[in-house]
């Protein structure tokens, strides 16, 4: 059987390798190459830059966004970086989101 594929990617996500003033480069791993790259994504003052915590309260998980500054983000850091153009090949794109995921702590 081949290995699933998708034809386009709107989003991508990875852990931080670098952040400056104005970008955030960072590793993926796109299906089905095993091999993971790095790719860029450039922050622009359009760019929405926030962190997504989950809680665990008794039973019940829930999950937090809140904006966050490009300074706030570390290397490192598991990030989803999206873009309104099919990303899935470039190495280079302009974010139009970059979201920290911070796992839940036990």
């Amino acid at each position: 059987s081949t290995p699933f594929e998708f034809s386009e990617l709107f989003s991508l996500g990875g852990k931080v390798k670098k952040v400056d003033a104005k970008t955030i480069s960072f590793e993926t791993q796109i299906a089905p190459n095993p091999k993971p790259e790095i790719r860029k994504a450039i922050i622009t003052k359009d760019t929405a830059i926030t962190k997504f915590e989950i809680t665990k309260t008794g039973e019940k998980i829930s999950g937090r966004e809140s904006k966050i500054k490009l300074s706030d983000i570390r290397t490192g850091d598991t990030i989803v970086a999206a873009a309104n153009e099919n990303i899935k090949d470039k190495k280079i794109f302009t974010a139009t989101k970059i979201q920290i995921l911070v796992p839940l702590s036990i």
